[in-house]
C-alpha cells in the first residue's frame, strides 16, 4: 500500500480515526507547510493528520513537534495534530506519550478488513495482489496460532496495566458508553485550555476512552484523569512500570506535604500487588445522568478535575 492509497482511505472513511470528523482537504498548505489531511472535528476544531505508511520512526516525532511548535504560535490555539501510521513500535509510543503527541496505529490488515466490510472494491483494487495474499496468509497463520481463551477478559484490568494504549491495529466501534466518555474528555480538554493550563494545550484524546494522561517529563510516570470502578473519576500520579516501587517510595518520603495539598480528600496510596503499577490518587463519585452538557454537576466535576490535575502535576515535577 502506498501513502496515497492510505490517505484516500482515511479521507473517505474518517471514522477510522475518530467519529464526527469532516474532511476539509488533502495535501493542503497551512501556515506555510503542506499537510497530508485536514479534518474538522465534532467541536469545529482543525485536526491535522500526518500519515506514514509502515512504522512510525524517530524522525517523525521531530517532524510533528516542529508542526506543533509552528501551530501553537498561529492564530488558532485549538488546532490538533495527530500522527497516524501502520505500526507504532513500543519505544515510539512511549516517546509520543511523553511529548503529549496524539497518535494512532492502523494496520494494513485492519484497513483491508474494514474495506471488505464496506464492500469497497474500488479501494481494495488498489492493493497489489501479492500484498493481499501475504496479509491473508499472515492472518490465517495468526488465527491458527492464537490460543483459546481460558478465562473471562477483564478490560478494566487491562487498562490498569497500560493506561494510555489499546492493543495495536484495532478499530473500535463507538458504543454509547465510549461515545459519552470520548466527548467528556474532549469537553474537559476545552475547559482546561480555557483555564490557561499550559500542560493541556497540545493535548489530544487517546484511543482509550477510559483515561486521559498528561506528561510530567518522565518516561514512565504520568498524571492522569480516568474512570475508576464504582462510578468514580480518579485523578492520579501513576507509574505503570514501577517494578522496584521507586516512584511510590519517593512520593511517600513527602507524604505529609502531599496530603496537605488535598484538604478534605482521601488520598489513596497504592502499589498494586502482583503488578508493577504504583499510584497516588484522589477520587470523586459521579452519576452519568447528571453530567449532561452545561449541567452544574459537570461544571463542578470539571473544576474538581482541573484543580487536582494541577496539584498532581506540580507535585510530580517536584518530587519525581
Amino acid at each position: 500500500m502506498d501513502e496515497r492509497t492510505f490517505e484516500t482511505i482515511l479521507a473517505r472513511y474518517p471514522e477510522l480515526i475518530e467519529s464526527g470528523l469532516k474532511i476539509k482537504g488533502r495535501q493542503v498548505s497551512l501556515y506555510g507547510r503542506r499537510m497530508d489531511l485536514l479534518f474538522e472535528d465534532a467541536f469545529q476544531r482543525k485536526l491535522i493528520i500526518e500519515l506514514k505508511v509502515g512504522p512510525i520512526k524517530d524522525q517523525h516525532i521531530g517532524q510533528v513537534l516542529s508542526y506543533e511548535g509552528m501551530l501553537l504560535s498561529a492564530d488558532d490555539p485549538t488546532i490538533r495534530v495527530m500522527l497516524v501510521g501502520n505500526r507504532v513500535p513500543p519505544n515510539i509510543r512511549r516517546a509520543l506519550d511523553h511529548h503529549g503527541i496524539a497518535w494512532m496505529e492502523i494496520s494494513v490488515a485492519s484497513l483491508l478488513k474494514y474495506l471488505r466490510k464496506r464492500s469497497d472494491e474500488e479501494m481494495l483494487s488498489r492493493f497489489p495482489p501479492e500484498e493481499l495474499d501475504s496479509i491473508e496468509q499472515r492472518e490465517r497463520q495468526t488465527a491458527s496460532e492464537r490460543p483459546k481463551a481460558t478465562g473471562a477478559h477483564d478490560p478494566e484490568k487491562s487498562r490498569e496495566l497500560s493506561p494510555t494504549l489499546l492493543p495495536r491495529g484495532t478499530i473500535v466501534g463507538e458504543t454509547p458508553r465510549r461515545e459519552f466518555r470520548r466527548k467528556f474528555w474532549l469537553d474537559l480538554l476545552i475547559y482546561l485550555k480555557s483555564k490557561g493550563r499550559v500542560w493541556a494545550e497540545a493535548k489530544g484524546t487517546t484511543k482509550d476512552p477510559g483515561v486521559l494522561p498528561f506528561s510530567v517529563g518522565k518516561a514512565d510516570a504520568y498524571v492522569t484523569v480516568c474512570y475508576a470502578r464504582g462510578s468514580r473519576i480518579r485523578v492520579e500520579i501513576i507509574a505503570p512500570r514501577d517494578k522496584d516501587r521507586e516512584l511510590i517510595r519517593r512520593l511517600k518520603a513527602h507524604k505529609l506535604e502531599i496530603e496537605e495539598q488535598f484538604p478534605g480528600e482521601n488520598v489513596e496510596w497504592e502499589a498494586t500487588e502482583g503488578l508493577s503499577v504504583s499510584r497516588v490518587a484522589v477520587c470523586h463519585s459521579y452519576e452519568q445522568g447528571q453530567l449532561s452538557d452545561h449541567s452544574p454537576e459537570r461544571a463542578a466535576l470539571f473544576e474538581w478535575i482541573d484543580s487536582n490535575l494541577e496539584r498532581f502535576i506540580v507535585l510530580a515535577k517536584k518530587y519525581i
